[in-house]
């Protein structure tokens, strides 16, 4: 029997989000879902049920068809016979540490989630209950921090864990070869992922979006992107240096946004056939570079890339810099090439761009400040 589907959510899911909650129940339709909700991620996991129950309820879903997980020990047996009898996980967000030390107290708990995967059952996950479902699992910290080569070595994630040093671990390991991050574009991890993938070179770093999903494909070895916002990916080529402070050459950036797919096993992008190439036909005629802050135009990493970048004729290369304080920054360079393609469309009148071989590299700068 195939395996079942993997979808991993980049968190603040909306229950508007149609795309991502319908194909969460497609492999077995409204009527006959039974959904096990695990929510030993969350500090409140009573309300995080609820929260996403009340979200099921709006695709059709009734009360007896929705099972919580707590992963409490005292409920362990009711608990595994729950599970049993559902068709789809559910992971909800949180603190994967906590979660990950939850289902190592909970083995039985796990062997019954995995059989159930096994025997074609799909498995989600959102934010922290995406980052969970890897190999390798980044359990906190900031690009700023990871780029400089702090890391938290505690294992346990706490409230400054989220800007403090690189927290990498095990996770449960229902996918291979890729590392995820979430809330991506949100929180500014693309200096975290990028320093995750050169200490795991064999591994593909998936950046996910707020608002945005993966489905994965194990049998095939290939993801469909799902949701408002993209995903980056960061991957192959790479030039790392051995200073003290980290400088990253040349790693291959994508973005894929709605629609398009991405051969992970042979790293090879597919984008959807509704969107026109922009390449040889760029849009804009403007010399943007560099962007900073907030007072700065299209400084989300996607406009940066697209507006700034790729769709640009005038442009061949932007930047943009991370740093806390003055001293030690560092200048993020994305270059396209002759192997460099846009792609453009608008869906559900949303504007889609979709990115592929980009290079990325980091750089160590000094950071002064003069106000006048």
């Amino acid at each position: 029997m195939e395996r079942g589907k993997i979808i991993l959510a980049g968190g603040e899911i909306s229950a508007k989000n149609n795309p991502i909650y319908e194909k969460f129940l497609a492999s077995c339709g409204n009527e006959t879902a039974q959904v096990a909700i695990v929510s030993a991620a969350s500090c409140n996991p009573q309300k995080s049920f609820g929260d996403f129950s009340n979200v099921l309820f709006l695709y059709g879903l009734k009360e007896n068809q929705i099972a919580h997980i707590s992963l409490n020990n005292s409920l362990l047996k009711t608990e595994i016979s729950l599970l049993n009898k559902c068709n789809l996980i559910w992971f909800v967000g949180g603190d994967q540490n906590k979660l990950y030390s939850a289902l190592m107290n909970n083995q039985k708990v796990l062997y019954a989630i995995k059989l159930l995967h096994n025997k074609g059952v799909t498995i989600a996950g959102t934010s922290a209950g995406a980052a969970i479902l890897t190999k390798t699992m980044i359990g906190g910290g900031s690009s700023y921090c990871a780029l400089l080569g702090v890391k938290n070595t505690h294992n346990i994630y706490t409230d400054e864990s989220e800007f403090g040093g690189l927290l990498l671990s095990d996770g449960i390991g229902f996918i291979h070869k890729i590392i995820a991050d979430q809330h991506f574009n949100a929180k500014g991890r693309i200096g975290r992922l990028a320093v995750v993938i050169t200490m795991n070179p064999n591994y593909l770093g998936v950046g996910i979006d707020e608002d945005t999903a993966i489905l994965v494909d194990l049998a095939n070895s290939t993801f469909e992107v799902i949701g408002r916002n993209g995903v980056t990916i960061l991957g192959a080529k790479r030039e790392v240096s051995n200073s003290d402070l980290m400088k990253i050459e040349n790693i291959k950036l994508h973005y894929l946004s709605e629609y398009d797919m991405f051969d992970y096993e042979n790293r090879r992008v597919l984008v959807h056939q509704s969107k026109r190439l922009t390449t040889g036909n760029e849009f804009f005629t403007k010399h943007q570079t560099i962007a900073s802050g907030v007072a700065n135009a299209n400084n989300s990493l996607i406009d940066l890339l697209s507006y700034g970048l790729i769709d640009n004729k005038l442009s061949n290369e932007v930047r943009s810099f991370c740093f806390e304080a003055e001293n030690v920054g560092f200048e993020l360079v994305f270059t396209k090439d002759s192997f460099s393609e846009g792609y453009f469309s608008k869906i559900n009148g949303l504007e889609r761009y979709s990115i592929k071989n980009v290079l990325m590299s980091i750089y160590p700068v000094n950071v002064k400040i003069d106000r006048r």
